[in-house]
């Protein structure tokens, strides 16, 4: 980098640096809450210039030390500097032997961070304030050490000018029923700052319903729960008054309420256990520490948020309370990003397991059919063809070659090893059944340790492969007979965990195929359980739209776009990141868009950057995109509110969420017969509808035309408002 570059790029490092150590303390990470709590602070200025100041000592430090610069920048190695700083310039007068203990302290917290931070982000926890609570015990037993460092008696901590106002908001509080309780609470709030004012404390209760409302009503929750468990066990909850402790009660409340746990109702009366526990540890914990003079502080915070932690993580199943696996920073986009992958995505399997048929086939018989899937061979399907008057026959039915069915292709549903091969049995007459050797001519390919498919009733001498062979899926593996306990022609199929003909079977979704209705209507599955007596077949893939979809890893895709009568060029990259994540990003607007394409559906699951872009309308217009060339059939799926309902109704929604959804985003997508255009184009038409109190309105309309294998045009309305985007070029 040039001089230039380098002085943007360090002064950026350290505003976020400052910044993000502010909003870390309540598990956020967006510079404007870091902002505005440092402004709050300033009802003290000489102690924000010593967090401020601390902050950018460590931030300089773990640059010349080349620690991770990330979390320098993200806050994560630096909040705990800004608590000690904090923490001292509260307790101790101002002298220069003061302003190095400061300093010898902040970096030590910084140091303990790193290592602390590594020590517990191997077990997946995190280490909180333990570096802040080391340091400021350790400044506690050494301070006589050190000599003349004494303890401050300015227990004001504010600006004279500010004092009129904070007076007459105390004395509004006084007015209200449980002014005791209020002023704890809000004292509680700013005290995480070493700061002891109502107004303050008001003024983070704002910016947490401004930031998160489930992390507001968290906060009230537990500290609800802290003061009731607390007079009923350890005396008058007025005494929390003289050090404000019970900020531990909403720290936890709030992290394992929604920051580390997703938010739900089990979440909420956790709560009740967790801060319980927490007065339980304040009770044992304050006459020991009282007797070597330390302070309690973040202590039954910390000890409770770990413990809790290490417990849920041995769990042998969720039990409705689930860790958060892709932290977003917010108790909200915690609890949808949960939400909503599991409406979409929780029936998805690792491995994708097809048909194992060419063209429609029927479903003779079903899971816990009543024949012969019974007890631990219900988990099974049986597939045979039948005609439009739904016979399986025809002429008389007498004989093999009269079925529909008999001598068809069978395919591999999957791709693996042929471990077991029966191939020696002749096919029954119809209406008779081998019942020595039930399954017939089979055999069964190994997807996974553990994971087998089975296939039977082939017709002797037709298999196309051997064992030993690898096959891959849609390979050709024989022919469809009558052998084995088969009565007339079909192929029985079933899933099992091992290797044997004839093993108990699992239940085990099939990943993509279609259905046909009664009215000769096609119907899109995912992932899903054929059902008896239906019509069911493989989605052939169209390449055009595989490749149109494809976007290939480092090329860019340049538009031109048109809104309003404007027209303008962009370009988006296309990539894979580090943990093998498909994506699209937008330098322009620093906004990513990922994906995931299994050749059969494109999905869009995630979206970061910003959403007055381009690039995420069409993140929305693309949610879930069938990759073949069939009219008419609606592809359905979910969409987060968040990211089509106006702020105002999504707050409402953010209060509610962990109890009912009230508002929900409904995507639906299908290709259609254009109105012009050339035969070999294909026109894909999406939609987005909201859904308030059962009541769907149509938020996004879009449609997209494939031409030459790649997306031409897409164009979107949305608010009113047309956007036209033209495909110019795709480039590496």
């Amino acid at each position: 980098m040039n001089a230039k570059a380098t002085i943007n790029y360090y002064s950026r490092f350290f505003l976020d640096g400052i910044l993000y150590s502010y909003s870390q303390i309540f598990f956020c990470n967006k510079r404007w809450f870091g902002l505005c709590l440092l402004i709050l602070t300033l009802i003290n200025p000489f102690k924000t210039l010593i967090g401020v100041s601390v902050i950018i000592l460590s931030l300089a430090f773990g640059i010349l030390f080349k620690f991770d610069e990330d979390k320098l920048r993200n806050g994560i190695y630096t909040y705990n500097a800004l608590l000690v700083g904090l923490g001292i310039a509260s307790l101790y007068e101002v002298t220069l032997k003061t302003i190095l203990v400061t300093i010898f302290y902040s970096l030590l917290s910084l140091f303990l961070a790193v290592v602390l931070s590594n020590f517990f982000g191997k077990r997946g926890l995190p280490s909180l304030t333990l570096p802040f609570l080391l340091c400021i015990w350790m400044v506690y037993s050494s301070q006589r050490a050190y000599g003349e460092i004494k303890f401050n008696t300015d227990i004001e901590h504010e600006l004279i000018f500010l004092k009129p106002l904070s007076e007459k908001f105390s004395q509004l509080i006084d007015l209200l029923s449980y002014k005791d309780a209020v002023h704890i609470f809000l004292k509680s709030l700013s005290a995480i700052f070493f700061i002891y004012n109502d107004l303050v404390g008001f003024c983070i209760v704002m910016l947490l319903v401004l930031y998160s409302r489930i992390s507001f009503t968290l906060a009230v929750w537990g500290f609800f729960i802290g003061i009731m468990f607390f007079s009923y066990f350890l005396g008058d909850y007025k005494i929390l008054v003289f050090d404000y402790i019970s900020f531990n009660f909403i720290l936890i409340s709030i992290s394992l309420g929604g920051f580390f746990i997703v938010p739900s109702l089990k979440g909420y009366v956790l709560q009740i256990f967790t801060v319980s526990l927490c007065c339980i540890l304040l009770g044992a914990f304050s006459p020991f520490l009282f007797l070597i003079k330390m302070p309690v502080y973040s202590l039954p915070f910390v000890a409770v948020v770990l413990v809790v932690l290490s417990a849920l993580k041995l769990r042998l199943n969720t039990n409705g309370i689930e860790l958060v696996k892709n932290q977003q920073y917010k108790a909200e986009q915690n609890f949808y990003k949960n939400y909503y992958e599991k409406l979409r995505f929780k029936a998805m399997t690792y491995f994708h397991i097809y048909l194992p048929v060419m063209g429609e086939w029927n479903v003779s018989q079903g899971i816990n059919g009543g024949i012969t899937h019974l007890d631990d061979w219900k988990n099974a399907w049986d597939f045979d063809v039948r005609n439009y008057r739904g016979l399986s026959y025809y002429n008389t039915g007498t004989q093999l070659k009269d079925y529909l069915c008999y001598d068809l292709p069978v395919i591999a549903p999957c791709s693996g090893y042929v471990v077991m091969f029966q191939d020696y049995i002749e096919d029954n007459e119809i209406g008779k059944i081998n019942q020595v050797n039930n399954w017939g001519n089979s055999l069964v390919i190994k997807v996974a340790e553990q994971f087998y498919v089975q296939l039977s009733h082939f017709r002797a001498g037709s298999f196309k492969v051997s064992q030993g062979d690898y096959v891959k899926a849609g390979q050709l593996l024989g022919h469809c007979g009558n052998s084995g306990r088969s009565p007339e022609p079909h192929i029985h199929f079933q899933m099992q965990i091992t290797p044997d003909i004839g093993s108990k079977t699992i239940p085990y979704p099939i990943a993509y195929y279609f259905s046909r209705d009664e009215k000769e209507e096609l119907h899109f599955n995912s992932f899903s359980y054929p059902k008896e007596n239906e019509k069911v077949s493989n989605i052939l893939p169209d390449s055009s739209l595989q490749e149109a979809f494809g976007f290939l890893p480092n090329h860019y895709i340049e538009w031109e776009i048109e809104k309003q009568g404007k027209k303008e060029r962009q370009k988006w990259f296309s990539a894979i990141d580090a943990f093998n994540r498909s994506y699209l990003y937008d330098k322009e607007n620093d906004s990513y868009a990922y994906y995931r394409n299994d050749g059969v559906v494109v999905y869009f699951y995630d979206f970061i950057g910003s959403r007055s872009s381009y690039l995420f309308n069409f993140y929305l217009a693309s949610q879930k995109i069938l990759l073949g060339n069939y009219k008419n059939v609606q592809i359905k799926d979910w969409i987060m509110p968040s990211y089509v309902y106006p702020a105002s109704i999504q707050w409402i929604q953010d209060f509610l969420a962990p109890f009912v959804q009230i508002f929900k985003g409904k995507y639906a997508s299908l290709i259609i017969n254009p109105e012009k255009g050339s035969s070999s184009e294909i026109h894909i038409r999406s939609s987005i509808e909201g859904k308030t109190f059962g009541v769907y309105h149509a938020i996004l309309q879009c449609e997209m035309i494939i031409k030459d294998r790649k997306i031409n045009t897409v164009t979107i309305v949305k608010n009113n408002t047309k956007t036209t985007m033209r495909c110019l070029r795709i480039y590496a």
